[in-house]
């Protein structure tokens, strides 16, 4: 009897662990057998399809998590793109990538609708044409500044609806204009009168890189007239002071509102081609023209990257230098400078509005060279005659930037 019950026991015990391991295969035979992967997902976070969960330590998991091979989607039990799997590192960097051999590069997604810092010198004067007549003297300092975004004057600035960069800032801008012999006291009829403007302006411009379009809008109040200081300036510039300037158009305020509009027709970084459109309004010119710009050298093209300068990538290596040409032609309504200010018509000498040249040419060349974030300028202009028994007309202009 004795006997009868150990085999009892003996067969029960047999059976039991017969059906233990049965229950361990059934168990690993859930497990997804994935094949290996050529490259490496991460799935952490993500939460499976079904409710079966598979065991951290089994290799079959391990295969799971690290070599994990996909077309399209994950299997069964993830169901998402393989380009929306999350990365191990969310914050990383996507690293610039060279243009061309050049060593200069393209926008990168940190900095699109991006404002920098910069400012921009300009100097204009008729001594490098060697004459001291008509636009004799002309300074403007433009700064941009990244908190200038925010104010409320850029809502009356035209600016595409999708643009990728932007730079805000203001601008302090001084134009002198003389007749042919400043050193007289008589008025010179038929000549230019003597005149000069000072204004402060906040500008706005934007770019929109993939349809290369650059716009540039701006305001400018200030005064043309005797409190505009053109008179000191010029006097303290000259050996022999001019003695003309009791002749000048009176005081007149200023308010003015431009837009200049550029779109690339060929963009590559030794050859560019732009066309070009711009308006001014207000009382100090009315008038509308357009042109095109031509330069070639070795450069960072015009709509590839504008703010590649101020990101400071590989110092010494990002040198530019270019040559170029531009011409543009405007229709003139109404010029201050020449005609007097709208509120203030009791001037010594002021030209006729009968004999205001309508159609103005300018045309001008230069060269330029940058390196890194500093680049300078130099552009000779040629203008045509701006009224009856006027001149052609040239002077050069010196353009420094420097971008922080």
């Amino acid at each position: 009897m004795t006997k009868y019950w150990v085999n009892i026991v003996f067969a029960i015990a047999i059976l039991f662990l017969v059906n233990g391991c049965g229950n361990n295969s059934a168990e690993e035979s859930k497990v997804p057998q994935l094949p290996l992967a050529k490259e490496k997902v991460v799935i952490a976070d993500l939460e499976p399809k079904t409710s079966n969960t598979v065991n951290s330590n089994t290799p079959q998991a391990s295969a799971y998590q690290n070599n994990t091979k996909t077309q399209a989607k994950i299997g069964k039990h993830i169901d998402l793109a393989i380009d929306d799997l999350p990365s191990a590192n969310v914050n990383k960097k996507v690293s610039q990538e060279p243009v061309n051999s050049m060593g200069l590069f393209t926008i990168q997604q940190n900095a699109i609708k991006k404002t920098s810092w910069y400012v921009k010198l300009i100097f204009d004067n008729d001594i490098f044409s060697n004459t001291d007549y008509y636009y004799t003297n002309g300074s403007t300092i433009e700064l941009s500044i990244p908190f200038m975004r925010t104010s409320p004057v850029n809502n009356i600035f035209f600016a595409p609806k999708n643009y990728d960069v932007e730079f805000c800032g203001f601008s302090i801008t001084q134009n002198i204009y003389t007749p042919t012999d400043p050193d007289t006291e008589s008025v010179l009829s038929g000549d230019r009168p003597f005149s000069s403007y000072l204004t402060i302006g906040q500008f706005r411009e934007v770019y929109d890189l993939s349809k290369n379009i650059y716009l540039k809008s701006q305001i400018n109040l200030g005064v043309l007239g005797p409190s505009s200081l053109g008179g000191q300036i010029q006097s303290s510039i000259h050996d022999i002071e001019p003695v003309g300037w009791q002749n000048q158009i009176h005081d007149n305020f200023i308010i003015d509102y431009s837009v200049q509009i550029k779109k690339g027709i060929i963009n590559t970084s030794a050859v560019e081609f732009n066309v070009k459109g711009n308006v001014n309004i207000g009382t100090l010119y009315n008038k509308i023209g357009g042109g095109v710009d031509f330069r070639f050298g070795h450069f960072m093209p015009f709509y590839s990257g504008p703010v590649s300068m101020f990101e400071h990538v590989h110092p010494g290596r990002n040198i530019q230098y270019w040559f170029f040409v531009k011409s543009s032609a405007d229709i003139v309504g109404y010029d201050a400078t020449l005609q007097g200010g709208l509120f203030n018509s009791n001037n010594p000498y002021t030209i006729a509005p009968g004999d205001l040249n309508r159609i103005v040419y300018r045309a001008s060349a230069g060269i330029a060279l940058y390196y890194n974030n500093i680049g300078i300028e130099y552009e000779q202009f040629y203008l045509s005659p701006e009224f009856k028994g006027a001149r052609h007309f040239g002077w050069g202009s010196v353009k420094a930037v420097i971008a922080f």
